[in-house]
């Protein structure tokens, strides 16, 4: 397989686009996964993988083999990424306007008077709290899987 792979490069290299495409091939889907995973979406991702495919193609001759193909064309991928996500933080976003809203009239519920407050003093409202706290659900404990049993 490393002969393939030394001969896929030396064909490529000469120009061979069918060449390049099967050394490629096999490293498209993975490295397309790894640009997702950086830019979280899938366009961008493609945009990524088509720009990195773009760059190892026109930078083939500098490849030097000191490191695999695959290891190669993920350093150009993570950068080709990083770079991505540098001119999207630099470009101004375009925050779309907000409809128009219409605000419905008022009605004639809002003309009553508000309930009475009902004030709690003292023991009451301790009692109040009490209760309430008392519902609350019991601290949250470890959870462990039983002991399998023989």
């Amino acid at each position: 397989m490393e002969m393939d792979t030394t001969d896929l490069i030396a064909r490529a290299r000469a120009g061979d686009h069918n060449a390049f495409r099967d050394l490629v091939q096999g490293h498209s889907h993975e490295l397309q996964v790894h640009c997702y995973r950086i830019l979280g979406s899938l366009q961008d991702a493609e945009d990524a993988l088509q720009e990195t495919l773009v760059s190892a193609w026109r930078n083939l001759g500098g490849f030097g083999q000191r490191s695999s193909l695959r290891t190669w064309l993920y350093q150009i991928a993570t950068n080709r990424c990083l770079s991505m996500l540098r001119a999207d933080s630099r470009r101004p976003r375009a925050v779309p306007p907000l409809p128009e809203a219409t605000l419905p009239e008022p009605t004639g519920a809002g003309n009553a008077p508000p309930p009475a407050m009902v004030e709690y003093r003292g023991i009451e409202s301790a009692q109040r709290v009490f209760t309430a706290v008392s519902f609350f659900p019991a601290a949250p404990t470890a959870w462990y899987p039983p002991a399998p049993t023989s």
